[in-house]
């Protein structure tokens, strides 16, 4: 969602909400906002212009794809990671990786912010869609660090299969 100054929604945003309430009075409609407080300030916006905002429910991306992914794990034997849980892997995956590396990176690898840029990156990746198959294949300048992000990215899918752990990639993919 992007906004005008000082924050507020664009006007054609709360016009089409106040067109969606008008037609569809008491059925259950989702805003899908980036975040439940940017999803309550279009509802009030909506309230101050038009009067209401019955049936509105505001959900963000990973709950709305968590809720459509749900049948999909239970078929699957899949069990949701939590924050921690997703971190904990990563981090396995990420010291198994840097097992065989003593060379730039087995040294930056208790540096401050190392492991939160390989943890975001992998992430990316993930979300992104991209495997390890589009990361071998990829022409990075540096072929140390793409082997290393394909260690950490291997280990880590194979973590989350092992222990039946669906990450937010798996539920966006699921989704």
């Amino acid at each position: 969602m992007s906004s005008t100054s000082f924050g507020a929604p664009p006007p054609h945003l709360v016009e089409s909400l106040a067109a969606v309430a008008k037609s569809h009075r008491i059925a259950r409609k989702l805003v899908v906002a980036q975040n439940a407080a940017a999803g309550r300030e279009l509802l009030r916006r909506l309230s101050l212009s038009h009067g209401g905002w019955i049936g509105f429910e505001v959900t963000t991306p990973r709950p709305l794809a968590l809720r459509l992914a749900r049948p999909a794990m239970e078929r699957s034997g899949l069990s949701l990671t939590d924050a921690f849980e997703e971190q904990a892997l990563l981090d396995r995956a990420l010291d198994s990786a840097l097992a065989p590396d003593d060379g730039v990176l087995g040294a930056l690898c208790d540096g401050v912010g190392f492991r939160q840029r390989v943890h975001e990156a992998v992430a990316a990746m993930r979300l992104g869609g991209l495997g390890p198959a589009e990361l071998e294949r990829a022409r990075l300048a540096d072929g140390a660090k793409r082997r290393f992000l394909l260690r950490v990215l291997r280990r880590y899918e194979r973590l989350l299969g092992e222990s039946g752990r669906a990450d937010t990639a798996v539920i966006f993919r699921l989704a």
